[in-house]
């Protein structure tokens, strides 16, 4: 609906599933429930999230393990240094949460479009 028709033959196509449609009630429904289930993609089309996946590249866990592990050290420490050790704690809470929201940012389109295509193949099948 964004882009006009031109062509002679796909107005005439576009005539015939309308037709189709306003003589079948019970087709109509049912694909409005299909898209319905389908769902919303956001603010951006499915195309645009689909050429945001190039951007993304390659991820690396590495640096979230390292920062987990780093709890391990601060538990133990709890005995030695006890408001240290909590302290030491609370700071990698901070980090990790903050980190967290700064690769949702970046990875939010992935998502997106892997449970828009995720839910379109369930529509199919």
């Amino acid at each position: 609906l964004r882009t006009l028709k031109q062509s002679d033959e796909e107005l005439r196509h576009l005539e015939e599933v309308i037709q189709f449609f306003s003589g079948h009630p019970d087709e109509r429904v049912k694909v409005q429930l299909a898209a319905r289930r389908l769902g919303y993609t956001g603010k951006y089309s499915l195309y645009d999230y689909i050429d945001n996946l190039d951007i993304l590249g390659e991820r690396s866990n590495r640096k979230n393990i390292l920062t987990d592990l780093l709890f391990l050290p601060l538990i133990g420490m709890m005995a030695v240094n006890f408001s240290v050790a909590i302290i030491g704690i609370v700071v990698l809470i901070i980090y990790n949460i903050i980190s967290y929201f700064k690769e949702k940012d970046e990875i939010d389109p992935y998502i997106t479009s892997f449970s828009y295509i995720m839910r379109l193949m369930q529509a199919c099948g």
